[in-house]
């Protein structure tokens, strides 16, 4: 027997040259797989096997991985589910308002431009010998006034105000959708957080357990003090990182969204040119544009100066008696600047139209780049996943090993096997914060197109 550091190799021959080692080799082999050939001094090897070796203390190394992926989740109680949160909600709401306004301004009755205009005055005096009289004019009028302050003009200002109305309503709808999704998203950080918690945690319970073992090895002389204390200082760590990231508040989650954690490796999003029209469509910054273009064609022009109406009067005056007039009035401003006006408008809708073409291209970038961070996700996951099936068949191996063997032949099976659960264990956890960064990506989807019923953004 040869013993070198912790191995010991059994010789079972020696021959005067390879060729006879060679052939008894054929003899060892189909029970001993591990057998070979090697050339070393006669020397080095003792003649005596020695009577007493002691085998080491035989532990199971079982470690329920799968029960470890699900305390990775947090606990119900740490989880409030819920249908809609308070900003979700006064999106919706402010929605329907918005679609009121615009439904009250769109009915609101026209003004046709007809008015009355009545005038009366009475005049007090005295004549040449000095006796009071009194005297009085009325003038009534009925008036119908086509562009300016008339028909023409109130419809352009039903325009202007639906226009305002739909800008200042978009600007905070922007506001109450950026703060709903930086909650939602601060929400998965809270979870990722219990994630990483429960990981240290795991993985704490783990070299504790590990720690256990060696212990009574390190009694049994089979390990040494600094593998001892390198066990204890990782201890440590993951206690110290397991307190960082604790935390006792409650996290509220998207019932639906939650739901598709568990999910999410074998989701498939819905068309991505069928997202983006739908994102395009329903942009509040695209539909800010829309409004801007429609002041825009409802600015200043030659029309608004224009006066003209028809009308139909009658005066009457004390003593003298009344008429009756019906006749109509035009006015036209000389103003020689109205071309360069239309210019303007068209510069004005250009700029804006360009704008607006800028903010579709950025969504169709953005929901591409989301597209493809999510398929990263899933493939990430994927691969650990692949990963774990051969992590977990080389563990099988070692385990059986470790408990079969005596201590002599498999002293580094110990940190083998804790390797390897390690690893294991570390790609479950890194799937884990997948899973959140894709959930992270359909709600950044949600928030672009305002499709808050997530099952709408997935294929069935």
């Amino acid at each position: 027997m040869l013993h070198i550091g912790n191995y010991y190799t059994l010789r079972c021959g020696c021959y005067k040259d390879n060729a006879q080692a060679k052939n008894a080799l054929k003899n060892y082999k189909p029970k001993y797989k591990d057998a070979y050939v090697t050339l070393t001094r006669r020397s080095r090897f003792k003649e005596k096997i020695p009577k007493k070796v002691k085998p080491r203390t035989s532990f199971e190394y079982k470690y329920d991985f799968n029960a470890t992926a699900l305390t990775l989740l947090p606990k119900l109680s740490n989880a409030v589910l819920s249908e809609d949160n308070s900003l979700k909600s006064s999106i919706k709401q402010y929605t329907k308002l918005l679609q009121k306004q615009e439904e009250k301004i769109q009915t609101s009755s026209d003004f046709f431009g007809l008015s009355i205009d009545a005038k009366y005055d009475q005049y007090f005096s005295q004549d040449y010998i000095n006796r009071d009289y009194t005297d009085y004019e009325y003038n009534l009028k009925i008036q119908y006034d086509i562009f300016k302050n008339g028909y023409y003009q109130h419809k352009k200002d039903k325009q202007l105000r639906l226009a305002k109305s739909k800008i200042f309503a978009y600007q905070n709808l922007i506001n109450l959708q950026k703060f709903n999704l930086e909650e939602n998203l601060a929400n998965l950080d809270k979870l990722s957080d219990t994630i990483n918690e429960k990981y240290y945690e795991a993985l704490g319970k783990m070299y504790t357990d590990a720690l256990k073992r060696s212990s009574q090895l390190f009694k049994e002389g089979a390990l040494s003090k600094e593998k001892i204390q390198k066990l204890s200082h990782k201890i440590k760590k993951y206690l110290a990182l397991e307190k960082i990231y604790k935390n006792n508040q409650n996290i509220t989650i998207d019932k639906n969204i939650y739901h598709l954690l568990l999910k999410i490796d074998t989701l498939r999003l819905k068309k991505e040119q069928n997202i983006q029209n739908q994102a395009k469509t329903a942009s509040y910054e695209s539909n800010i544009q829309n409004a801007h273009i429609d002041l825009a064609k409802e600015s200043k022009s030659f029309r608004d100066d224009v006066v003209f109406n028809v009308y139909a009067s009658q005066r009457g005056v004390d003593e003298v008696g009344y008429y009756q007039t019906v006749g109509t009035q035009i006015k036209v401003p000389l103003n020689f600047s109205s071309s360069e006006e239309k210019e303007l408008e068209k510069l004005q809708i250009s700029a804006l139209n360009l704008q607006k073409q800028a903010i579709n291209n950025h969504i169709n970038t953005s929901i591409q780049n989301l597209y493809q961070n999510f398929e990263k996700t899933k493939a990430v996951i994927q691969v650990n996943q692949l990963d774990n099936k051969n992590l977990e068949k080389e563990l099988q191996a070692y385990q059986t090993i470790a408990k079969y063997y005596i201590a002599e032949l498999n002293i580094d099976f110990e940190e083998k096997i804790l390797r390897l659960q390690e690893e294991i264990l570390k790609n479950k956890y890194e799937s884990m914060l997948q899973r959140i960064q894709a959930l992270k990506i359909i709600l950044q989807l949600s928030s672009l197109t305002n499709i808050y019923d997530f099952n709408n953004l997935v294929e069935d």
